[in-house]
């Protein structure tokens, strides 16, 4: 199979990736940076055993943080597009740290928005008409894996509603100026 084939994993597109660093030599420097000091902020987490809220925030810094750096690796590749969506879905992480930052009882209404997206998802699959995906769909149901999710009375907030909750802003502000954050802030002497 010639190289010409393999799209974007063949090797004449590693010079792409020179040749963005090399033309956005301020932009990476600042990427780096701003990368060191956001995973030296996730290794500092304290977690106590039994609090969800630290867990949930910390699963939802871990998420946005993986998703930066993906998109990051896209755009050195010349992906554009498909770092925008990576970025995208980064937001939608950050909205909901920003809110539990601010206000942090939102959680269990965060948390009932993502068993409200699979009780939709559930639902969907039942009204799925080709022949194939009906079968998946039928035997997912009578399996019984399901009815936990069609019985939820879950209806909480979905990702687009997330990004209005209150304190937003601020709730981000805080979180990304909290005395951690100040410390790592900080330039080594």
């Amino acid at each position: 199979m010639p190289e010409s084939d393999d799209g974007f994993l063949s090797e004449p597109f590693d010079n792409v990736i020179n040749t963005v660093r090399s033309k956005y030599v301020a932009q990476r420097t600042l990427l780096l940076r701003t990368n060191r000091f956001a995973v030296a902020i996730q290794h500092a987490l304290v977690i106590h055993h039994g609090n969800n809220l630290e867990f949930y925030a910390a699963v939802l810094l871990a998420r946005t943080l993986a998703t930066v750096q993906g998109a990051a690796l896209l755009l050195e590749r010349g992906l554009v597009a498909q770092a925008r969506t990576l970025l995208r879905m980064a937001l939608e992480t950050l909205f909901k740290l920003g809110a539990i930052a601010n206000k942090p009882t939102l959680m269990d209404e965060l948390i009932e928005g993502v068993a409200f997206e699979r009780k939709r998802l559930v639902k969907n699959m039942q009204l799925w008409k080709d022949p194939e995906l009906r079968k998946v769909a039928d035997a997912e149901a009578a399996s019984g894996r399901l009815h936990p999710f069609l019985d939820s009375p879950a209806s909480g907030v979905t990702t687009f509603a997330s990004q209005k909750l209150p304190g937003l802003r601020t709730g981000i502000a805080r979180f990304t100026c909290s005395s951690v954050g100040q410390r790592m802030a900080r330039p080594k002497t």
